[in-house]
Parts: C-alpha cells; sequence; structure tokens
C-alpha cells in the first residue's frame, strides 16, 4: 500500500487548515481526494488544482479507482495524504482492502441533515454508523482540527451522542 501519512474526513476538502498545518506537520506530497461526485465535476477539480500548494500533486479519482491505487505501491519519497468528504469514502476503502492506523476528523459542517455529536462536528445517523464501522474495524478514529490542538476521541456509540 502507498505510504499515506494522513487520512483525513474533511467535507471542505482542501482549505486553509489542511495546506498550512496538516502538510507541513506530515510533510505530504501527494493529495489524493476519492470521490465520485468531484470525479465528475470539472469545475471543482480546477477549484482544488488551485487551493493544492505548489510542489504538491493532486489525484482526484472516484472511490473504486482511489483504492485501487492506494493498494499500489510508493513510489520513492512519496507522503500520501488522503481527503474525504464522507466516512462512508472510508469504508469503501477498508472493504477493498486499504489499511489504515487512524483517521483524523476535520470539519463536518452542521446542516438540515446532520446533528452535532462533538463541537464543530455534525453527521448523520447514516454517517454515524460509517464512523462507528471504522472504529469497529480497528481505526483509531479521532477529532482534531489542527495538529497540536486537543484530541477528542471517536470510540464509542456515536449515534448516542448525536444531538448533544
Amino acid at each position: 500500500m502507498r505510504n499515506v501519512v494522513l487520512a483525513r474526513i474533511d467535507d471542505r476538502l482542501i482549505h486553509g487548515q489542511v495546506v498550512t498545518a496538516w502538510l507541513k506537520k506530515t510533510d505530504g506530497n501527494l493529495i489524493v481526494i476519492p470521490d465520485d461526485g468531484v470525479a465528475k465535476d470539472v469545475f471543482m477539480q480546477r477549484v482544488l488544482k488551485a487551493a493544492a500548494p505548489k510542489g504538491v500533486d493532486l489525484r482526484v479519482m472516484t472511490v473504486a479507482d482511489g483504492a485501487k491505487f492506494l493498494l499500489e505501491e510508493s513510489a520513492p519519497n512519496e507522503k500520501v495524504v488522503i481527503l474525504a468528504k464522507y466516512p462512508a469514502t472510508y469504508v469503501s476503502l477498508i472493504e477493498a482492502g486499504c489499511k489504515f492506523d487512524e483517521i483524523v476528523l476535520g470539519g463536518m459542517v452542521n446542516n438540515p441533515k446532520r446533528k452535532p455529536f462533538i463541537k464543530q462536528c455534525a453527521c448523520t445517523d447514516e454517517e454515524a454508523a460509517d464512523m462507528e464501522k471504522i472504529v469497529d474495524a480497528g481505526i483509531h478514529l479521532y477529532f482534531q482540527l489542527v495538529p497540536g490542538q486537543t484530541v477528542i476521541e471517536c470510540a464509542g456509540p456515536i449515534k448516542t451522542r448525536l444531538g448533544k
């Protein structure tokens, strides 16, 4: 499998915190966005390419192609940052055979379909179930907006925290 230095769920994908903090901390040089919707959206791909820092390669692909890509061997000195909008993406990657030690939750914005479960993070019942699948797979799932911020653990029944 490729050398993954960060796996992150953040519905904003590439933004200031990722560029200024996470890429700096991980020394990531390849951002992979496995997302079926973004893979079909040429305009959004252009926006993401413009947001990616100089010297960092960006690859947007379907979730299925992302799984195949991630299961390949890394190129020398490659440090992969995976950004996904939804926990379901990681469930699909895990089911395809990708291995992760940890996944960091970033911003999941509250909206009419989502309920807050920890500060600055909200999810639907389906997203909560997917996060529980990730935890049940033995993967350390935690919330942290930026490196150095206090980690908020996501272990345990996420669904029971919704609306709190």
